[in-house]
Formats: structure tokens, sequence, C-alpha cells
């Protein structure tokens, strides 16, 4: 029995994957914050899409968590089965108060 999380970059177009939800929507939601966060802190108006990745997960068994907790093994490799892009986040909702 698996599990799917979504996950998003955190800086866009990095592959690099930081956030994580269970829900499609949230995940959105926080890469559309983050986002935000990018062109009120940064200045960067011009930024590539971000990706929504979907992953499913095998639940780990005892030995996995055992091997990860050992430092034997990444528990990401472990139980990662399949990862794809599940979306983009391409909009920048920026409210600048007055």
């Amino acid at each position: 029995m698996g599990v799917t999380v979504y996950g998003f970059e955190i800086v866009p177009g990095s592959g690099n994957v930081l956030g994580y939800s269970t829900d499609l929507q949230t995940t959105l939601d926080e890469a559309r914050s983050v986002r935000r966060d990018i062109v009120l802190e940064d200045g960067e108006d011009d930024l590539q899409p971000t990706r929504i990745y979907g992953f499913d997960l095998f639940r780990p068994d005892l030995d996995q968590l055992l091997s990860a907790l050992n430092g034997d093994a990444d528990l990401k490799d472990l139980i990662l089965r399949d990862r794809w892009i599940a979306g983009e986040v391409a909009e920048i909702e920026v409210t600048i108060p007055d």
C-alpha cells in the first residue's frame, strides 16, 4: 500500500523540491506564496514557472526505517516509487499595501 504526496520547487526551475503536502491544492497555494515572497523580497519579476511534482511512495517497513535511522540508506531512495510533474504555477499574485 502506498501514498501520494505533492511537492514544489522552492527556487523556480531548479528541480530541487522542498515544500511537501498530501494535498495538491495546498501545495499549489504554498508555491504561489513562495513565488510572491521571491518577488517582494528579491525583486524578481521574470521567474520561471514553479513545477509541482507528484510522488508515489511505498509505505516503509521496519527494516527500511531502521536502515534509514542507522544511516545505511536514504529513506527517500527506499520508498520512492514514482515522480511526475503534476502541474506548474506561473502566475504571481502580489498585493502591495499603500
